[in-house]
Formats: structure tokens, C-alpha cells, sequence
């Protein structure tokens, strides 16, 4: 079942880009829309990629019969006038929503393509051949997690958020605490968003944050004390995720993770990586020098 794109909703951008830079451009029937936040240091205005957005460039193609070569001709002109619609932008980083993209990188001097990478675990999902492919240490943990809540109450959304904030790669999160909760309860009521967490005497000692949006459940935000982490929890509740994108209809998306410990978590699902490229407009000459360099 698709649900909407919620990362370019109204609620989602005035959460985490508030003073943003849209972009929409239409040819024929298909349509590009790139979001930004707009910055400026030492007199150079450059756009940045969305916090906590695993994407922040979709195209979409409104024709179900489109062929191949006619969804990259209709990229090739899209992409041609986004970079007119880029001059006078010294930068900008564009993530491109993978599934949709048929444009392969084009040589440009303006352009510098950087190589990231996701974990996937593919629609549909055969969650016993999963099960059956992990390690018998890793199911033994899974299973032997105690206290497992799913947290469908909305009013228990703000002490989550305070939880998950112990997060310190979530601080700037901090500004925006209360539009985020209220984003989080509004998308929990419309099921957009599942929260699991494990509670222990009362307390919470892991806590993660899926989101829904299209065709793919994302893995968004997590939080594992320090005293969960040998016990499984954290694993246990990514297992309550993939269940809940299997039962959806959709792709679990990891987001992925240059993080060695999260990586290795990932990889005990069985997941499919998937490598893209994260792709930087760049029409300053000093500045695509000092990428170069980089």
C-alpha cells in the first residue's frame, strides 16, 4: 500500500527547513521539485541538502507508459534546466530519491559526484528465509527481548522525542523540538510513522522511529542506551520495522551508515547495498578546487 511523500510535505519542511529554496521545474509529463537550505558564509550563497531527509531532489514521471529512453530524455532536459535555474548559486547538494532516477551522471565541470550508499532489504519480503539466513547468536538476542512496546499513543510522543534527543547526532533537532513532536504525533495518527521501543522498569532503554513514505519505510531515528546495546534490543526493534514494511508493501530502507558498529547492524538483515551518487553543484571555481583537493 503507497502512502504519500511525506518528506516533502508542508509539516515535514517547515520542521526542518523553515528558510528554504524550492525548486520545480515541469517539461512535458514529468516533473522535477528540489528543496534546499538556503545558506550564506563569507558572502557565498550555497544550498544545502535537508537534516534528517533521506532525499531532497524527486523526479517524477506522471505517464505509467513512459520508455526508458524517453524518461532519460525528459532527466536530460530537466537536469539542464536546473542547472539555469541554479546560476548564481556558488553550491548546492542534490540527493536524488533513488527508485525514480534514470539519469546517470552527466560530465560537467560544475559537477562533483561523491559515492554513498544504502541499505536496503527489498519488497516483497520472505520474513522467514530472513529469519532463517541470521546468525543463531543474533535470533537468540531478538527473541530473548523483554518489554517490547509499539507506541501508538500520541500523547507519549514528547517524552520519545526527549529520549531519542540523547541522540547528540539529533541535537540541531533541539531548535525545532516542539514543531518535531508535533510532526511525529500528526504522522503517527496517520500512520506514517511507527515507534517501537524497549521498556524496562518503566524507563526506556531503546527507542526507533520508522517513517513511511511511498513505497518505502525508512529507518529514521534510534536511540540505544548504553545498557541495551549487549542485550539486542536494538536489533529486536529493527526486526519490528522490517515486519511492519513487509506488512505495508514496501522496501526497508536502513538510510545507510559510514558507522561501523550501525553498518554491521545492518548487514545481520541481510540487506542489499546500494551505491549512489551524491552529487555537488559547484560553479565557484575556488570552491570546486578546494572539492577537488578534498
Amino acid at each position: 500500500m503507497q502512502s504519500e511523500e511525506i518528506f516533502f510535505s508542508n509539516e515535514w519542511l517547515e520542521t526542518f527547513a523553515p528558510q528554504r529554496k524550492e525548486i520545480n521545474i515541469q517539461f512535458d509529463c514529468s516533473h522535477l521539485q528540489c528543496v534546499f537550505v538556503e545558506k550564506r558564509k563569507f558572502g557565498i550563497k550555497y544550498y544545502k541538502s535537508l537534516p534528517y531527509t533521506p532525499f531532497n531532489a524527486v523526479i517524477e514521471h506522471h505517464n505509467s507508459d513512459m520508455k526508458e529512453y524517453t524518461k532519460f530524455s525528459s532527466e536530460l532536459q530537466l537536469y539542464h534546466a536546473l542547472m539555469k535555474a541554479l546560476k548564481g548559486v556558488s553550491a548546492a547538494h542534490l540527493k536524488f530519491n533513488i527508485p525514480n532516477l534514470s539519469l546517470p551522471r552527466i560530465s560537467d565541470k560544475r559537477i562533483v559526484s561523491n559515492l554513498a550508499y544504502t541499505e536496503i532489504v527489498r519488497n516483497p519480503i520472505d520474513m522467514s528465509l530472513l529469519w532463517e539466513k541470521m546468525t543463531t547468536d543474533n535470533k537468540k538476542k531478538i527473541l530473548n527481548v523483554n518489554g517490547i512496546e509499539t507506541i501508538t499513543d500520541v500523547t507519549k510522543v514528547h517524552e520519545i522525542v526527549d529520549f531519542l534527543l540523547n541522540n547528540k547526532y539529533y541535537v540541531s533537532a533541539i531548535e525545532n523540538k516542539e514543531r518535531l513532536v508535533a510532526l511525529i504525533r500528526k504522522a503517527l495518527a496517520a500512520n506514517h510513522v511507527r515507534i517501537v521501543g524497549v521498556n524496562r522498569n518503566d524507563s526506556w532503554s531503546a527507542v526507533s522511529l520508522f517513517v513511511r513514505s511511498k513505497n518505502t519505510v525508512y529507518y529514521w531515528m534510534n536511540y540505544v542506551d548504553k545498557s541495551e546495546k549487549p542485550k539486542g534490543g536494538q536489533r529486536a526493534l529493527v526486526w519490528k520495522g522490517i515486519e511492519w514494511a513487509n506488512e505495508s508493501g514496501c522496501d526497508f530502507n536502513f538510510d545507510g551508515s559510514t558507522i561501523e558498529d550501525i553498518a554491521r547492524v545492518n548487514k545481520i538483515f541481510g540487506t542489499e547495498t546500494i551505491i549512489f551518487p551524491s552529487i555537488y553543484y559547484i560553479d565557484n571555481p575556488l570552491l570546486r578546487m578546494i572539492k577537488k583537493i578534498m
